[in-house]
């Protein structure tokens, strides 16, 4: 079963969680092809999240998935910044976004842009797991694939964490779809990438801290 969700009460609090879960943590590479990267990405509980499309939602997804993976794979080679990846995600994104509403044609089914951004960095974080496809010296730009397991954790210390003068508030229910413009993913992932550096570590290790160690058979 699921782990209940940790919310971090202080920075200082953070910054040792995360020390502690990455001095034992070390990422799992498997032999996967290309198809078996791309279904194994995006599971069936984000899917779930768009109930009566004309078109299967998974199916949309894998598809474009498919036509663009050899690009997508190009171009993340060609990340070697923080702000690489997000024109590289934001762009991945987009090409998703534009492709779902094609398939789904109406606006009230339309991708917003926190489960778009979500299946890109999923994509990339199964990519990276893959023994034939990884770019490990690419590990420290890998972005967050936002969820509640993700999101909820910053609760208390994001506005400490963002710097700025007006204030973010994240839902004690947020989920992906709160992500849901450019603005607020940069805010939140700029705060994870201040975080992490305080803690010495990839981005990356954060979601699997929120994620992958929250959802281990006990």
């Amino acid at each position: 079963m699921p782990q209940r969700i940790i919310i971090f009460n202080t920075i200082e609090d953070a910054v040792n969680t995360l020390r502690t879960f990455a001095s034992n943590f070390k990422i799992l590479h498997k032999k996967y092809s290309i198809k078996e990267i791309i279904y194994e990405s995006v599971g069936s509980n984000i899917f779930r999240a768009f109930p009566n499309l004309n078109n299967s939602p998974s199916q949309i997804y894998r598809d474009w998935a498919s036509e663009n993976f050899d690009s997508i794979l190009f171009d993340f080679g060609n990340v070697n910044s923080k702000e690489d990846y997000y024109l590289f995600a934001f762009k991945y994104a987009e090409s998703l976004i534009k492709r779902w509403a094609l398939k789904t044609l109406k606006p009230d089914n339309y991708l917003m842009y926190g489960p778009a951004l979500k299946m890109i960095n999923l994509l990339i974080k199964t990519t990276q797991q893959s023994f034939d496809f990884r770019k490990d010296e690419k590990t420290e730009y890998q972005q967050v694939p936002f969820d509640s397991f993700s999101l909820i954790p910053l609760r208390s210390i994001i506005n400490e964490l963002t710097g700025l003068e007006f204030k973010i508030s994240i839902p004690n229910n947020a989920t992906m779809g709160f992500i849901n413009t450019q603005q607020i993913y940069r805010i939140i992932m700029d705060a994870v990438y201040d975080l992490c550096l305080k803690a010495n570590i990839p981005p990356i290790v954060y979601d699997y801290w929120c994620w992958e160690d929250k959802h281990k058979k006990h």
